[in-house]
């Protein structure tokens, strides 16, 4: 009904159904509570929005600037000498500083699917 109180002659004791249908159809002084949670609730969504699209663009920012990509390390022996301990040979992974990440090494020796030997060397492009 507003924010204000019904006003009732003092002969009146009830309201009847017509002036309580004038009462809700008419202004109301100020802004209501019903549009008060109207424009809140889409300033909410908007904001959201909002977010979803700033986070989304900057996800995809740095996709197009070309992040990530090629880190040199060092040789296998560097790598391993980083690692003092952790049998990086064997495929566990040993954390670098410089990229701050892990390097796992993942080599299975044998024939690649044209019949030629898998070399180590040839497949790491060691320095």
């Amino acid at each position: 009904m507003g924010n204000r109180a019904p006003a009732i002659a003092p002969e009146e004791t009830a309201l009847v159904a017509q002036r309580l249908r004038a009462l809700r159809e008419a202004p109301v002084d100020g802004i209501s509570r019903r549009t008060l949670l109207r424009r809140s609730l889409g300033l909410g969504v908007g904001l959201w929005l909002a977010e979803v699209t700033a986070g989304s663009i900057s996800f995809l920012w740095s996709v197009g600037r070309g992040g990530g990509g090629l880190v040199r390390v060092g040789t296998l022996d560097q790598i391993a000498a980083m690692g003092a301990g952790v049998p990086f040979l064997q495929g566990f992974p040993v954390y670098v500083l410089d990229p701050n990440g892990f390097v796992v090494l993942r080599y299975a020796p044998g024939f690649d699917a044209s019949g030629l030997r898998t070399d180590l060397s040839r497949l790491l492009k060691v320095n």
